[in-house]
């Protein structure tokens, strides 16, 4: 780039000597340094390429200058001016400013000079400078701006380019030349921008004059914000905020240049014209050029130019042909001008009337649209004109408009609706319309600032509907008089209108004939000063004017200052409604101001009253001001001042309070409503309250929420005295944002219920702030208490409270809740804060400080994490609470010198002080402290630094309340209200661990309503147990009486007994219970190794939900023992219920030995028993040497037994030694033992039952159930029965499995076992449990032939059954007697040498298919083809082989004998599985079942959750020629697959020829005939006469559900005639539908609570079809669902979805309804609704009627067409054609009916050829 240089001489005048060359300049000052240029005819600023240049001008010539120093300020931007040529040719440049320079120096030029420039510091290479620092030292680095170039009204011509094409000069430093201190510096400089020659070429017939021309390129570019950063050698250009879009209202892709005077082309002339650009590169730039013809008409040529590339310092030329001229459009341009934003200036009339469009409340607009900024300059003399007289044309602005100039806007309805922001700074505006021309209206959400402004309108000057609008000057008139003639409503000159409408008026002259002023429908006026006046009009009727100020429906004004006047009869201000009904009355806020009389309110008939703190007087001498604008006079005659001394002014911001009276107007105000947020209330004086009640600012429902300043200023003699309020103090109760701050009590007596403190009673939220109360100090209440504050979250800092001798902070106690608890020097109780911040900061307190409890020199009481820093104290803290409360609070009364009780986890206290002589008394060591007094917060952290304390006297009390002596052994308990005050102090904390406790006397506990010794939950380990040792030194406890209703806490003596001995203690009498858990007269709870040895319970009666026991309720944890203990009293519960202990669970050993019961026990579930009703626990429990004579159990009770009821250890239960005499009832009922969980282990040796025992279901001499033990040397003398069909009872164990019975007695003929399966030894005997390791165990019987149990007429084994195969049921030793009444399998007995079976004598081993005996393979007869089945046990046989995976009998015929009766028992399908989507996992059943025409019956099914059937999975398999008479019932079940013949059909499965009868019950995919058909499958002329019924969906009368991967699902010729109900894909033959359906029927009532309900099909989705169907059964859905109809509720097509990949038309053809549909959203006579692809024709509708909520026709109630599913193309669609409907129109009831089809999609739906078509 080639570059011209100037040279400037720096002449500077030296102060000091001159120096070498070689030598550093030394710092010279000057205030007049000089630049030099050289300066001839040849010299020039600017030098192009190709040529041309700029002179410089003498005298005119601005450079700016920027001068580096090292070590000094820089110099920047120091305008230089160019003066005179000399006789030399140089021009000097001059300064006025004192400059520095240095050899280093460093010089930078730019020109031309910007004033206004910026400078900024760091690089411009790729980001945004960051602005420097004034007049910091210079980094070497500086910015300039450089001028705009979008607008050069001045650089046509060649002479004032200049002005916009800048010139940078790089760095360069001082050079010394010969003349005596005399400088040069050589600056080189470059040109920034590009410039552009047009060449203008007039190539019309006559002569043109151009005035204009603007050149743009889209995107481009060309103009921008532009700054230069001098530093670079090569200055470098920065346009890093240009932007193509208008930016803060400016476009950077044109440039516009306006010539100063038109340059006059002749014909075929040329002219030329310049502009600068930035360099840049632009495709296919347009030029404008605008110009006036021969004639004197506007003309503009347009030119589009080929592509350009303009360069730095280069001057491009560009040729431009001026034909076709078009003729100019100023409006147009105006308009357009409007809508792009930017500058935009009115340079002639201009008439917009005819550029308007309609708005869309149907106006006629010229809109400026939203994000547009726009600055409209209008110039004196131009006037804009928005419509002709009638037109309602107005500017509709969206944008950010301002507005100035001296011109003119006119309309006729109006001048602008904003809806954006409006400014205006001057103008004048008219309007013309005496009904609707409102000069400019402030529309909702709009805003519109008024600087200055001339207004004239026929209708309102102003109207503010709901905006903001600000007037800081300007005149407004309104000449509108049209009350009399058109009703209209009077039109103030200026309105403020709507709930969201301000307007705050600083300044204005408002003139108006029918009203000045107004403020409306609660809008909000602010007025501070101005001029409001009415006139009458010109024609002089005197009645239209109105108020110069009128207010109504909550209009607000408040007026400051201003004159209001009107003319005549009317009063100048008015608050009212002008009796318009349903209005509201106005406001006006008098404050100030001039009035020409005192106005009129409305509503009292009175003059207007002035606000608060203000009056009225009337003048001396009338006020007179003439109206310039009309020759009249104002005179005012009434004056708004300062009132009555209120105690308190308004200012901005808020209040200033400097009395009582004004004190006591913010209290009054607060409490009132007002919090006051946001605002700041300021004490300017101190205040003396006297004494005198006070009444605190706020209270808890109205708290205060400002910021109060006290200012220092001191409050005195403060007096609350309300012992049974809370919330008191000065303040009562603080919030956020509300601040208290600098505020001195001196002498502050306060009184309160809770909440007490000084300054505030709850400072909730915010913060308090150096406040300090001195002096006579009494603070006292009965919960959180504090010198500064009663409690709260906020943060307190600064603050002190210092009380003369006999000061106190106290508190008392009253009741509970009211306890004289959380008190605190400084607060009662500082809130959490989770915060590591110091929440009390800086605070001192010298005063003494009592309560109850909770009680700390600084706090009471902190939350989590409340923490203190640099806090002292100095006084005395102590407890105030008697023996009585000492004893109930035990462990809580926490004492501290600085915080009494920690109730969170954390605490910091840092760099605080107890001073040295202060003391702190509390109860204990544990709970009293220096620092802090302690926390009940387990695993609590202290965090302290540096605190001191030293010289500090900490004293606990050690009190014992009454009633309890120290002794030298321990304690000794005195009288009942002792043992009470031992229950208080254990649940207060103190254990008694290793202390002994002795009862003195007899205790009668009448009228008390005890409270246990440690009353706290078993799961509290370190909760308020007893730890001692109780010795009742063989005294008696009478009238027990304790109730409780709290889990897992114990009612009784003692509540929780950890690690503790209870022993030699009688209760004779009372009542213990405990509605949730755990009730026993010596303890609820018993845990870590607790002992309770020869205790009696004779008379206490012992109630409870669960774990309830005559001694204890719950043995619970570590090992446990209870010994010689006796009840004899009644037990009662819901569960878990014993004579001695209810539950022993421990991980600990536990032993119940040598205890006797005697007392009737109850208990509903989970054991009931003589000594324990349930054991359990990780660990043995061992029950020993212990009798029960009492009765025990209810027949509703589930398991009973006279020792132990239930075992579920996972160790063993050892019953040794006991007896039994009482009789034992309960469904499972034993004589010692009752049951187990599961497999639990349960050893009985050496016991004996004497008690007759009857059981429901099973029953047992010795035990219920035996499993997984040893049952040795046992004995029963007792009848044993189980009264239920079905039960089970044994002389020894009702039911045996995988334990061991050795020489056990089960009675003699005397003894009778009764039962439908009755054994002498054993009720059921079953075998093969697997265990975890899959390894089945053997169950081993041992018989004692010489023990003389009779066996005539009785088995040793009432019954057999097996679970799993493997395993046997062992005869090691004696005699097997009989055989059992009924077994599913002999094979697994085995007779071991030794051993005999009288009914086979001399067989010894296991018992295999070749041995014969009377029932068993018989029942399986193999056959060439397979099997039969002749009676029940071939069935159970068979099932077991399938579901044993023993065989699938795949290619087999099973083929049914005889008629078989299950019984009702509970049946195990024949193959068993889940389904698990497309596939199934389980063994299956794959050969064929004919049931040879047979009936099956007492098929019941209850348990099973998955496949529950006849056959649970029929797998490519047959079922045929059957009945079935079913109950099957697993709706509870969640189960899947529920159906009478089969659960599962897949894989070419075929079932026909099966009948049901009976019930289905399930969840989802019920059915009569099979529940789920998979993949593949047939159901061939099935009937179903059950009722079937599901809680969920796929419910129907033959298939549940027919779907997924259809390769061949078919129904036909089934029918069904049961009842059908479910919630949604409800169907006659089938719920959920994939299959082909034909020739089926249903002939009952289908019912539906959701979706796709149908007479034969509820849903058929994706494939399939139906044909030759029909229904006679009424469908009902319950629901508003889709899809209801007689044939098919709803066809679904869903795309090729993943299982139906091939696309398919569902067809329903040939079917016929006749039944009725009703409910849902819509019904069809053969379809309810089909979604996009189905095909319905050739049925035939009867249905006698036809109802829905929405769409019902008589064949497709809804044809609808749903896109986005996989696969769909355009070819889907709904076909509806050639049916037959008889249902008319009159017989249909729904919001959209139609004889045939509705159809919601008719582009995808056709009906044609459907008949009759009548109504």
């Amino acid at each position: 780039m080639k570059k011209h240089s100037i040279l400037f001489l720096a002449l500077l005048a030296a102060v000091s000597c001159q120096k070498e060359n070689t030598q550093d300049i030394a710092p010279v000052v000057d205030s007049n340094v000089e630049l030099r240029a050289s300066f001839d005819e040849q010299s020039s600023r600017i030098a192009t390429e190709d040529g041309l240049t700029f002179s410089l001008e003498e005298g005119k010539e601005q450079i700016g200058v920027y001068i580096q120093n090292d070590g000094m300020n820089a110099l920047e931007n120091v305008l230089y001016t160019a003066g005179t040529a000399d006789e030399q040719g140089w021009i000097s440049f001059t300064t006025q400013m004192p400059v520095q320079v240095q050899s280093t120096s460093k010089f930078f030029a730019y020109a031309p000079y910007s004033a206004t420039t910026v400078d900024v510091s760091g690089s411009t290479d790729d980001s945004v400078i960051e602005p420097a620092a004034a007049g910091s030292g210079w980094n070497g680095k500086r910015a300039i701006n450089l001028p705009d170039l979008q607008e050069q009204p001045a650089a046509g011509v060649k002479t004032d380019i200049a002005k916009y094409y800048s010139v940078v000069a790089a760095p360069a430093t001082p050079v010394a030349r010969d003349v005596l201190d005399s400088y040069s510096v050589n600056l080189q400089f470059s040109g920034v921008f590009a410039l552009v020659r047009f060449g203008l070429n007039n190539f019309t017939e006559g002569e043109i004059k151009v005035s204009k021309l603007v050149f743009s390129a889209e995107n481009a570019a060309l103009t921008g914000y532009f700054s230069v950063d001098l530093t670079h050698e090569n200055p470098k250009l920065s346009n890093t905020e240009y932007a193509p879009e208008a930016v803060a209202g400016k476009t950077f892709d044109k440039v516009t240049v306006t010539l100063a005077e038109p340059a006059t082309i002749a014909a075929q002339e040329m002219a030329e014209v310049y502009a600068v650009v930035n360099a840049c590169a632009v495709t296919a730039p347009k030029l404008t050029v605008y110009a006036t013809d021969a004639e004197g008409k506007d003309i503009v040529f347009e030119k589009t130019l080929s592509d350009k590339t303009f360069s730095r310092q280069q001057r491009t030329a560009i040729g431009v042909k001026l034909e076709n001229p078009v003729v100019a459009d100023y409006a147009q341009e105006v308009i357009d001008a409007l809508k792009n934003g930017g500058t935009v200036k009115i340079e002639k009339d201009v008439d917009l009337s005819g550029k308007a469009v309609t708005a869309p409340n149907g106006a006629l607009m010229i809109e400026i649209p939203e994000g547009t900024e726009i600055n409209l300059n209008i110039p004196a003399g131009v006037t804009v004109k928005l419509a002709n007289e009638g037109e309602n044309i107005r500017l509709f602005n969206y944008g950010n408009v301002t507005i100035s100039g001296e011109g003119s806007i006119e309309g006729a309805y109006g001048i602008m609706r904003n809806y954006g922001t409006l400014t205006v700074e001057s103008g004048n505006f008219k309007t013309t319309n005496t009904t609707g021309g409102t000069a400019l209206c402030n529309e909702t959400g709009g805003t519109m600032i008024i600087n200055n402004a001339n207004i004239d309108a026929a209708y309102y000057a102003l109207y503010n509907d709901n905006g903001t609008m600000t007037i800081n000057g300007g005149t407004f008139k309104s000449t509108s008089n049209n009350n009399n003639s058109n009703g209209q409503d009077p039109a103030y000159c200026v309105c403020i209108c709507g709930e969201n409408a301000e307007t705050t008026i600083n300044y204005a002259v408002i003139e108006g004939i029918q009203g000045g002023l107004t403020a409306i429908d609660n809008a909000t006026l602010t007025i501070h000063d101005g001029i409001f006046s009415t006139y009458y009009p010109e024609n002089g009727e005197t009645y239209l004017n109105h108020y110069a100020l009128y207010t109504a429906n909550v209009g607000t004004a408040t007026v400051n200052g201003g004159k209001f006047y009107s003319e005549g009869s009317k009063v100048c201000i008015y608050t009212g409604d002008n009796d318009v009904e349903g209005q509201e009355n106005g406001v006006i806020y008098l404050k100030g101001g001039y009035f020409e009389d005192m106005g009129h309110n409305q509503f009292s008939g009175e003059t207007i009253k002035p606000a608060k703190g203000y009056k009225w007087v009337e003048l001396a001498e009338p006020l007179v001001v003439t109206n310039e604008s009309n020759g009249k006079t104002n005179t005012y005659y009434y004056q708004i001042v300062e009132g009555e001394d209120l105690g308190y002014k308004e200012v901005d911001g808020g209040y200033e309070i400097y009395s009582a009276k004004g004190l006591q107007w913010l209290a009054e105000q607060v409490n009132g409503g007002d919090n006051f947020k946001g605002k700041t209330i300021t004490l300017t004086a101190d205040i003396d309250l006297e004494n005198a009640e006070w009444t605190p600012i706020g209270s808890d429902a109205n708290p205060f929420a400002g910021k109060f300043d006290g200012g220092s200023r001191t409050i005195s003699n403060l007096n609350v005295n309300s012992p049974e309020e809370a919330f008191k103090g000065l303040f009562g109760r603080l919030v956020e944002p509300g601040t208290i701050s600098n505020v001195n009590i001196d002498n502050a007596t306060v009184k309160g219920l809770s909440q007490v403190g000084a300054i505030v009673g709850s400072a909730y939220t915010g913060s308090v702030s150096n406040c300090h109360v001195s002096g006579d100090i009494a603070i006292e209440g009965n919960y959180q208490v504090g010198g500064i504050a009663g409690n709260g979250y906020a943060t307190i800092s600064d603050c002190s409270v210092i009380g003369n001798a006999g000061s106190y902070v106290k508190g008392t106690y009253k009741e509970n809740n009211l306890e004289g608890d959380a008190v605190g020097g400084i607060i009662g109780y500082a809130c959490e804060k989770h915060t590591e911040n110091d929440v009390i900061s800086g605070c001192s307190a010298t005063i003494d400080v009592s309560g109850t409890r909770k009680v700390g020199g600084i706090a009471g009481q902190c939350g989590h994490t409340a923490n203190l820093g640099s806090c002292t104290f100095s006084g005395n803290v102590a407890t105030n609470a008697d023996e009585t409360y000492i004893a109930g609070n035990a462990g809580k009364i926490m004492v501290g010198g600085l915080v009494g009780e920690l109730t969170g986890t954390s605490l910091f206290i840092k760099n605080s002080t107890v001073a040295e002589g202060s003391t702190v008394t509390g109860v204990d060591a544990k709970t009293t402290g220096a620092i802090l007094g302690g926390s009940r917060t387990a695993g609590y952290t202290l965090n302290e630094e540096n605190n001191t304390a030293t010289g500090v006297t900490v004293t606990p009390s050690n009190k014992l309340p009454e009633g309890i002596v120290k002794t030298e052994t321990g304690y000794e308990i005195q009288s009942a209200t002792g043992l009470s005050n031992l229950a208080a102090l254990v649940n207060g904390g103190k254990d008694f661990a290793g202390e002994t406790i002795v009862l003195a006397d007899n205790m009668n506990l009448e009228g008390i309503a005890w409270t246990p010794i440690g009353n706290c939950s078993r799961k509290e380990t370190s909760g308020a147990a007893f730890r001692g040792t109780f010795n009742g030194n063989g005294k008696v406890i009478s009238n027990l009486n304790c109730t409780l209703d709290a889990d897992d806490f114990g009612a009784g003596l003692f509540g929780l007994l950890d690690g503790a001995t209870i022993k030699n203690v009688t209760i004779d009498s009372g009542e213990i219970s405990n509605n949730v858990d755990c009730a026993g007269a010596i303890c609820g709870v018993m845990v870590g190794e607790s002992v309770i040895e020869n205790c009696k319970n004779t008379g206490a009666k012992i109630v409870g939900a669960s774990a309830a026991g005559g001694i204890a309720g719950r043995a619970y944890g570590a090992s446990n023992t209870i010994k010689e203990c006796t009840n004899s009293a009644e037990v009662n519960g819901a569960a878990k219920v014993g004579g001695i202990v209810g539950i022993a669970s421990n991980n600990g050993t536990t032993l119940i030995e040598s205890c006797n019961n005697s007392g009737n026990v109850y208990g509903g579930k989970d054991g009931v028993a003589g000594i324990a009703g349930y054991v359990g626990g990780n660990q043995p429990t061992t029950v020993r040497n212990c009798t029960n004579t009492g009765t025990v159990g209810t027949a509703t009770d589930k398991y009973a037994a006279g020792i132990v009821g239930y075992n579920q250890t996972s160790a063993s239960c050892n019953i040794e030694n006991c007896n039994n005499e009482g009789t034992v009832a309960a469904i499972n009922a034993g004589g010692i033992f009752g049951s187990v969980g599961s497999t639990q282990i349960t050893n009985i040796s050496g016991c004996e039952n004497h008690g007759a025992v009857t059981g429901v279901n099973i029953a047992g001499g010795i035990s219920a159930g035996a499993s997984s033990g040893t049952l040795e040397n046992c004995k029963n003398t007792a009848n044993i029965t189980a009264s239920a069909e079905g039960g089970i009872a044994g002389g020894i164990a009702g039911q045996y499995r995988n334990a061991a019975i050795v020489n056990c007695a089960g009675g003699a003929a005397s003894a009778a076992v009764t039962a439908q399966y009755a054994g002498r030894i054993i009720g059921l005997a079953l075998n093969g449990t697997v265990f975890a390791n899959n390894m089945p165990e053997d169950a081993r019987l041992t018989l004692d032939d010489s023990n003389g149990d009779d066996y005539s007429g009785i088995s040793s084994i009432g019954a057999m059954g097996m679970y799993t195969s493997g395993g046997s049921i062992i005869i090691a030793g004696g005699t097997l007697h009989g055989l059992p009444i009924q077994a599913v399998e002999l094979s697994h007995i085995r007779i071991e040498d030794g051993a005999a079976w009288d009914v086979y004598p001399n067989e010894t081993g296991i018992w295999t298919s070749d041995k014969t005996h009377p029932w068993g393979r018989e029942g399986l007869a193999e056959t060439d083809a397979g099997y039969d089945i002749t009676n029940i046990y071939g069935i159970l046989h068979f099932a077991q082989m399938v579901n044993n995976g023993v065989s699938t009998f795949s290619g087999k015929t099973i083929l049914l004998k005889n008629n078989l009766n299950l019984g009702g028992e509970e049946w195990m399908p024949i193959g068993i599985g889940t389904r698990d989507g497309s596939t199934y996992t389980g063994n299956a059943f794959k050969g064929t079942f004919d049931g040879n025409g047979k009936t099956i019956s007492g098929l019941k099914i209850s348990e099973r959750s998955n496949s529950a059937g006849l056959i649970g999975v029929l797998d490519g398999g047959t079922v045929k020629n059957v009945t079935l008479e079913v109950d099957i019932d697993v709706a509870s079940k969640a189960n899947e697959l529920a159906a009478g013949c089969v659960g599962l059909l897949t894989n070419n499965g075929l079932i026909e020829n099966v009948t049901v009868n009976g019930s289905v019950k399930s969840e989802k995919a019920a059915a009569g005939i099979v529940s789920r058909v998979l993949k593949s499958g047939t159901v061939r002329n099935c009937h179903n006469h059950a009722t079937v019924s599901g809680t969920s969906y796929n419910i129907g009368g033959i298939v549940g559900a027919a779907y997924y991967d259809n390769e061949g699902m078919t129904i036909e010729g089934c029918t069904n005639d049961g009842a059908i109900s479910g919630t949604y894909a409800v169907g006659g033959i089938a719920g959920l539908s994939a299959a082909e359906v034909k020739n089926c029927s249903n002939s009952a009532t289908v019912t539906g609570n959701g979706t796709s309900v149908g007479g034969v099909i509820g849903e058929q989705q994706n494939a399939g079809s139906i044909t030759g169907c029909t229904n006679t059964g009424d469908v009902t859905n319950k629901t508003e669902a889709y899809g209801n109809g007689g044939i098919v509720g709803w066809i679904r097509y869903t795309g090729t979805a993943d299982n139906y990949p091939n696309k398919n038309i569902i067809t329903v053809s040939g079917c016929e309804n006749r039944g009725s549909i009703s409910g849902g959203n819509d019904a069809g006579g053969i379809v309810g609704t089909v979604y996009s692809y189905g095909n319905i024709n050739n049925n035939e509708n009867y249905a006698p009627t036809l109802s829905a909520k929405s769409f019902v026709a008589g064949v497709v109630g809804n044809a609808q067409f749903t896109e986005g599913h996989p696969g769909m193309t355009d070819e889907e669609h709904v076909y509806v054609t050639d049916n037959y409907s008889e249902t008319t129109l009159d017989n249909m009831t729904g919001g959209m009916k139609a004889k045939f089809v509705y159809i919601n999609n008719s582009d995808k739906t056709t009906s044609s050829g459907n008949t009759p078509d009548n109504n």
